[in-house]
């Protein structure tokens, strides 16, 4: 089983077990690490934990998250990296499988907490003969009933967004940047355009036909009850004087799309014309739903049919009322003027041809607009490299062509001046001399770090007081210091002064209860930094000087 554990601060040594997915780290209720601590965001970072790997992710943190000194937006974990949120320090660590049937959810409060001088003697030998105290710390807190508070919609919102910038960044873009290293770049962005063109254009044909299969629907309705209508007209008189062998369909049956013309008795639905259909329709179903219509009537009856009828009414002196005496039914058949296949398969090519002009004018335009940036970028290298300057920059407000052309600038910088490991031995000695006597005359704690490899040049005896230890100074490196918090620190603030070396940096840090300010700047040589020299005292609101 993984835990997190908090190095430094009033959570010093609370251990927050892991499960096995999404672990959020934040000051939110609803977080699996909830650590309220001053400039810890409400989500901070969260903890992706898989049977092989742990991936550590900021989540748009106010003050970001660093591991091992460095800030990072997504970084893999390994056993013993220091994190840091701010001023928190924590480490992941291993815990025995059998520490915890399931995962708790443990608040600030309830979590194991390890005593400060256990914190300092911890090892792992220590941890493992403490691992079975922990387990049953950890199984009186399955015990107790888990209360958590309701979470908001924003937070829900926040956790979609966060789960989906995961699965894009770690499962959906991997295949995508493979391929993307497979061929020439040019090619990968003509083959997304085009992949992008033929997927929009066949699904613009769906919602297209269908708007153009229902205004056709709607016309042959609409020619349908015309046509019933005008066969309504032109026997309307042979029906009220009861000539049937003059009612003739013969004007309707010649319109195109008409595919049965009728007219119909309403009293007992037989057909009156045409003599064909007298016998085999007399059942017809939609002549019976026509008959039950007192006015005008359409249906769709599939296959692309649709049946009208309109009813000839006249004055029935028996009941003082018009009545309908007759109905002219039309069934019309819409594939005659309705689209067809080879008629879709037109407008899908159509279409698709003037998709693919557009498309290669984006094409074009698109191309110029990744590639001009970068060829500018690349010409103006190629000048400060023929004329030896370092003021390369981009015109482009676009955060990565700028970060590219700060870090050419570094390593122009570090190519034309003579670095530290190329000046000669005795010039480092001297340095490092002048290291050590600085730092003998700090009343102060104070310490010299080499800039080069990290290694402790000398600390004064005031630091070694505060600390706590017999400090060797001869070649130690930063990460051999006994306090992981006063670590954590000063390699933060080495990474700062390597970005920003002209700055002088400040951070904070408790000593026995006591704030301490951490003073550190750079030392220069030809124009780099040769060692940081770090100073620390107490802040003055704590009865400091």
């Amino acid at each position: 089983m993984w835990a997190i554990r908090v190095l430094n601060g009033a959570l010093a040594g609370t251990i927050y077990p892991l499960k096995k997915g999404k672990n959020a780290i934040g000051r939110a209720s609803h977080c699996e690490v909830r650590l309220q601590a001053f400039g810890i965001s409400k989500e901070h970072a969260q903890v992706f934990l898989t049977d092989d790997k742990i991936i550590l992710t900021d989540l748009n943190s106010r003050n970001g998250t660093f591991v091992n000194g460095l800030k990072i937006q997504t970084h893999r974990i390994n056993p013993k990296d220091k994190i840091a949120f701010n001023d928190t320090l924590l480490e992941i660590l291993k815990l025995p499988d059998h520490a915890s049937p399931r995962p708790p959810q443990w608040g600030s409060s309830a979590a194991p907490k390890l005593s400060p001088q256990m914190q300092h003697q911890m090892s792992p030998q220590t941890s493992r003969q403490l691992a079975p105290q922990l387990s049953s710390q950890i199984h009186q807190l399955n015990d107790e009933p888990e209360t958590r508070t309701p979470q908001d919609f924003g937070d829900i919102i926040q956790n979609l967004k966060n789960n989906l910038d995961t699965y894009i960044e770690n499962v959906a873009l991997p295949g995508v940047y493979k391929f993307s290293q497979s061929m020439e770049y040019r090619w990968v962005i003509g083959i997304f355009i085009g992949v992008f063109i033929l997927m929009v254009t066949a699904l613009s044909t769906v919602p297209m036909n269908f708007t153009i299969s229902n205004s056709i629907e709607a016309e042959c309705i609409r020619r349908a009850i015309t046509i019933a209508r005008g066969l309504a007209q032109v026997n309307r008189q042979a029906i009220i004087e009861n000539l049937e062998v003059s009612v003739s369909t013969r004007n309707a049956e010649i319109e195109d799309g008409v595919a049965v013309a009728a007219i119909i008795s309403a009293t007992d639905g037989h057909v009156i014309a045409p003599a064909n259909l007298r016998q085999q329709d007399t059942e017809n179903p939609f002549f019976r739903e026509a008959r039950r219509e007192p006015k005008e009537y359409h249906k769709s009856l599939g296959r692309s049919l649709i049946g009208a009828s309109s009813p000839i009414i006249y004055y029935d002196p028996q009941r003082g009322e018009q009545t309908p005496i007759a109905y002219a039914v039309v069934i019309y058949d819409m594939s005659a003027v309705g689209i067809r296949t080879e008629q879709s398969f037109s407008l899908f090519v159509e279409t698709l041809a003037i998709a693919l002009v557009f498309g290669l004018m984006l094409y074009f335009v698109l191309m110029r607009v990744i590639e001009h940036p970068i060829t500018t970028l690349n010409n103006r290298l190629d000048e400060a490299l023929r004329e030896g300057h370092e003021d390369l920059h981009t015109d482009y407000k676009y955060p990565l062509l700028e970060n590219l052309a700060a870090n050419v600038n570094s390593a122009l910088s570090r190519s034309q001046n003579p670095s530290q490991k190329d000046a000669p031995q005795i010039n480092l000695h001297q340095r490092h001399t002048e290291a050590a006597s600085i730092v003998s005359m700090i009343e102060n704690p104070a310490l010299a770090i080499s800039a080069h490899d990290s290694k402790i040049i000398a600390a004064n005896t005031a630091f070694d007081r505060l600390l706590g230890s017999n400090l060797v100074t001869a070649d130690l490196l930063i990460t051999e210091l006994t306090d992981p918090a006063l670590k954590q620190n000063i390699i933060q603030m080495i990474h700062s002064l390597r970005l920003h070396p002209e700055e002088k940096i400040l951070s904070e840090i408790p000593f026995d209860g006591i704030t301490h300010s951490i003073f550190g700047q750079s030392i220069f040589s030809l124009n780099e930094p040769v060692y940081f020299l770090f100073s620390i005292q107490k802040n003055q609101n704590e009865g400091g000087q």
